[in-house]
């Protein structure tokens, strides 16, 4: 989603991530989701885990499905623009290896999944220099 952002393509963000579907992000799926009413009650699948771990694995998951996605919907054109641009693209990522979080700017790597969590990297754009600050939310507690 970010790469459209920076590329100040906002109709295009809702139209390539609306649809997006537990399948298209995991090739093994590690939640069970079960809908009661309005509310979805989410569970770990253990026994996807284990098939993840007895493989040898280095996640919980598997997401294929999601490194596909995001090469269908984050073309090379519109990731050349982005470059082009100029703009500083910084993305959290969570590292479970190490547990932290990581930064990862365009300029640093070509490639960066931003993994799973609620982390706003406010501190480290302002650390950075960002005098203004977009950030899109996913989910929300409060």
């Amino acid at each position: 989603m970010v790469s459209y952002l920076a590329a100040g393509e906002l109709t295009q963000i809702k139209k390539a991530f609306t649809g997006v579907t537990q399948d298209a992000i995991f090739s093994n799926n590690p939640f069970i989701i079960n809908k009661k009413g309005k509310v979805n009650r989410i569970k770990i699948n253990h026994f996807n885990v284990l098939k993840n771990f007895l493989k040898g694995r280095k996640t919980f998951e598997e997401s294929k499905n999601l490194r596909r996605l995001i090469e269908q919907k984050v073309s090379k054109r519109l990731f050349d623009k982005i470059k082009k641009l100029n703009k500083e693209v910084v993305i959290s990522v969570s590292n479970f290896t190490v547990n932290k979080t990581e930064y990862k700017a365009l300029s640093e790597c070509n490639h960066a999944d931003g993994g799973f969590g609620c982390i706003f990297a406010i501190e480290e754009a302002i650390r950075r220099g960002a005098t203004e600050i977009d950030a899109i939310m996913l989910n929300t507690e409060v």
